[in-house]
């Protein structure tokens, strides 16, 4: 046995008290005058032995119930395991606030769950301990350290939030925060349901001069159905057209869902809804048709219904429908190419142009979204580097070379583009037919490309180089297997070049509408820059903006969900970046404003990670950690982490016993006086 404070025994000389009183008081003698003295020997005798007993009991009761006083202001223990530590204590408790931490258990949600257990933990330590409450926010005000009773306000004041942190990056928070306080004793508390995405932690992180405790907490029902994303079937939705959407959806559950209705918004307006069965631990992508009836920026939201866990329910995106697609025709006559006009003139969604190339106006090449550069003879420097700025800035071009180019212009341009170059014309027949349906331009286009594609037969075509290096993504090959299209990501644009000019003498691209139509179209609206259907909330924290002129003075506002700010931005060239760090904790639609005239609108949604109900158990824990940690497992969540923490801390405490042991002993003594009456 040890005592917390061994100087209070000290004390026990305060034994001497009754001792004294003993021996001065009780050896006082009364005279009793008696009338008949016959019997006064044997009554003496026996009154005296009688006395002698019940003082003794006195005494006796009052010794021990100082001794058991001051034991019980000495705090003694018996010590298990290590003895008890001496110097500074600090206690950091990392309490899981991400959504998925709402699901119910025995008694409460999983949050209520962390937040007793503490609580309890808080107690568990002497009021001299110094706490740290943080959460996934980890914010600087959660990062300082704090007294007891602070730290049970802080703990009150957790609530959930969309931010979802990896161990990883909380256990170095944690023990850089323990390394600028200088804290002797150093413990950590992990209240979460340890979750397969987040818990990312391992051996080395593991600081070996910390105490670490990991509270596993468990839900009793493990089921949730969540809208993990959604895509459009195309780039850009046809206005006008009816369009797919598509939604994957998952069950995270071991049970079947059946009937689960899929609501879809389109501009607010509520399309009919509907079903879908999913079985257990599985997905879908179910197919959502919308018919797009507005220009510009619009929104959509899909959504679903699920009990408990509703986080991830709904699933927001913002896309624009651009009112013309602006398409340009540049070649060596004085009119634009009649397969051309007959692939775009009829169509509303386009707006075709024609320019020569001696007249090609330079400040308007960026506008477009396709410039088809047709049968080329030669490219100066001033063009080059136009086409090269409008590429940067998410112009796509095409360019059919002339059978007589100078190849000099050509390959310069090529060369400076990090593209493969051309070589000698050949005229050796030859046929195209060897698709990549895993670019965009041909993806899902076909149902079966064997049987319906009918191959491009071509008379004449340049050789090419063929480094791997160059970074060329093939969207048509020879049989041989050269290259007869290939694409050029630059910028935020892509530059297709042609081995064979767009000419029917040439060869029958432009008759082929199997293979013509889709290449050409697909050319127009394909695009590398960020317009993103939907961010994630804490994830994403940068928002660009395209073809914005840095020159031009405007304030940037973001607004939504209630929430107006002014984001950092950083301007480069005609890009405007915007950080909206941790100001945006809603899913919704929010509005870009330059000034009062909307440049966008941006989706954000919930980070998806925890919507899969997955979790790491004990024993996996420890092959992750090995033993350097105390794991309290999920059969565990009924321990007083209070009585836990002060078993650890001090032992198997004894003042409470000593203190009802002086107590027992001063009712005795009352007894005593009050009932053993003596002559």
């Amino acid at each position: 046995m040890e005592f917390i404070y061994p100087n209070f025994l000290w004390a026990l000389f305060a034994i001497l008290i009754p001792v004294i009183i003993h021996l001065f008081y009780f050896k006082r003698f009364k005279r009793v005058y008696f009338s008949n003295t016959k019997f006064l020997k044997e009554i003496k005798e026996e009154t005296t032995n009688k006395n002698k007993l019940k003082n003794l009991l006195v005494l006796l009761s009052r010794i021990l119930a100082i001794v058991f006083i001051v034991l019980a202001f000495a705090q003694p223990y018996i010590p298990i395991g290590n003895k008890l530590k001496k110097g500074s204590k600090g206690v950091s408790i990392y309490i899981d606030n991400s959504f998925s931490m709402q699901a119910l258990g025995e008694e409460a949600s999983m949050i209520d769950k962390a937040k007793k257990t503490a609580k309890e933990i808080v107690n568990g330590y002497p009021e001299n301990t110094r706490f740290q409450i943080i959460t996934n926010k980890l914010y600087g005000n959660e990062q300082k350290w704090i007294d007891k009773q602070n730290a049970l306000n802080n703990i009150d004041a957790v609530k959930l939030s969309p931010l979802v942190k990896s161990f990883k990056n909380i256990a170095k928070r944690q023990k850089l925060s323990f390394k600028n306080e200088g804290i002797d004793n150093k413990y950590i508390y992990w209240l979460s349901d340890f979750q397969l995405p987040v818990f990312n932690i391992d051996s080395t992180d593991i600081d070996t001069t910390i105490e670490y405790n990991l509270i596993l907490l468990q839900s009793i029902r493990e089921k949730n159905i969540s809208i993990d994303s959604s895509f459009w079937d195309k780039p850009i939705p046809v206005f006008n057209q009816t369009n797919k959407l598509f939604a994957k959806i998952n069950n995270y559950s071991k049970d079947e869902a059946e009937l689960i209705p899929v609501n879809l918004k389109y501009n607010n307006q509520k399309y009919p809804s509907g079903k879908i069965d999913l079985k257990p631990m599985s997905s879908i992508i179910d197919t959502l048709e919308v018919k797009i009836k507005t220009k510009g920026w619009s929104s959509a939201e899909i959504s679903i219904k699920d009990y408990p866990i509703i986080f991830d329910d709904n699933y927001y995106i913002a896309f624009e429908i651009p009112s013309k697609i602006k398409i340009l025709n540049i070649n060596q006559s004085n009119k634009a190419n009649k397969y051309l006009i007959a692939a775009f003139d009829d169509n509303n969604l386009f707006d075709f142009n024609y320019s020569s190339i001696s007249k090609v106006d330079y400040s308007d090449l960026s506008t477009n979204n396709l410039v088809i550069l047709e049968n080329i003879t030669k490219l100066s420097s001033g063009l080059q580097s136009t086409l090269k700025k409008a590429a940067n800035t998410g112009t796509n071009i095409i360019i059919f070379p002339d059978k007589n180019a100078d190849l000099s212009s050509l390959n310069s341009f090529l060369s400076s583009i990090d593209a493969n170059i051309f070589k000698g014309y050949r005229n050796d027949p030859n046929e195209a037919y060897n698709l990549n349906i895993n670019e965009y331009i041909f993806k899902n286009v076909y149902e079966n490309l064997k049987n319906n594609i009918i191959p491009v037969k071509v008379k004449g075509w340049f050789d090419m180089s063929n480094f791997q290096t160059k970074n060329a993504y093939h969207i048509i090959k020879f049989k041989n297997g050269k290259s007869f299209i290939d694409r050029y990501r630059y910028g935020n644009g892509n530059i297709f070049i042609s081995a064979s000019p767009f000419d029917e003498k040439e060869n029958d691209l432009c008759k082929n509408p199997d293979i013509f139509v889709p290449l050409i179209f697909n050319m127009s609206i394909i695009s590398n820059s960020e317009k993103k259907l939907s961010y994630i909330i804490g994830q994403d924290k940068k928002i660009v903006l395209d073809k914005i002129k840095t020159s031009e003075k405007g304030l940037i506002r973001i607004k939504g969900k209630g929430l107006e700010f002014i984001p950092k931005q950083l301007n480069k060239q005609n890009k405007v970046t915007l950080d909206v760090q941790d100001q945006i904790t809603k899913p919704g639609i929010y509005n870009i404003f330059k000034e009062n005239t909307l440049v966008r609108k941006v989706a954000f949604n919930y980070d998806r990670r925890e919507s899969k109900l997955a979790y790491y158990n004990e024993k996996q824990i420890k092959e992750k950690l090995g033993d350097k940690i105390t794991i309290y497992g999920r059969n565990k969540n009924k321990i007083n982490f209070t009585e836990e923490i002060n078993s650890k801390q001090n032992g198997i405490e004894l003042w409470k016993w000593s203190l009802l042991i002086a107590l027992l002993f001063l009712g005795i003594e009352i007894l005593l006086l009050r009932f053993w009456k003596t002559s």
